[in-house]
C-alpha cells in the first residue's frame, strides 16, 4: 500500500533496517526484496551497511543506459510525446 499511494508523489520510500549487522547476505537478501517491492532504499543502524545497500539500490548499467535514451529520445520529440524501441 506504501508503494502504490507514493508512486504519484515525489515521496521515496524507505525499507526498515536489516537488525543483522554481520550477516552482509540477509541484508543484500533484505535489500533485493524491497527495491523489487518498489522501495528506493533502506534505513541503516550502522554505518558498516551503507555500503552494501548503496550497491543494492543503485541504478544498473542497463538502468542507467535505457534512462539516457529516453531522456534523448524526449528531447528529439521536443519534448512532446515519443516512441523508443515501439513503446510510447
Amino acid at each position: 500500500m506504501l508503494v502504490l499511494a507514493a508512486a504519484g508523489t515525489a515521496l521515496r520510500l524507505l525499507d526498515v533496517p536489516c537488525l543483522a549487522l554481520d550477516d552482509e547476505a540477509a541484508l543484500l537478501d533484505e535489500c533485493a526484496r524491497a527495491r523489487a517491492l518498489g522501495f528506493h532504499g533502506k534505513f541503516v543502524i550502522h554505518p558498516k551497511q551503507l555500503g552494501a545497500v548503496e550497491r543494492a539500490f543503485a541504478p544498473t548499467p542497463q538502468e542507467l543506459q535505457l534512462a539516457r535514451r529516453i531522456v534523448a529520445a524526449y528531447e528529439a520529440a521536443g519534448g512532446g510525446a515519443c516512441l523508443l524501441d515501439g513503446v510510447m
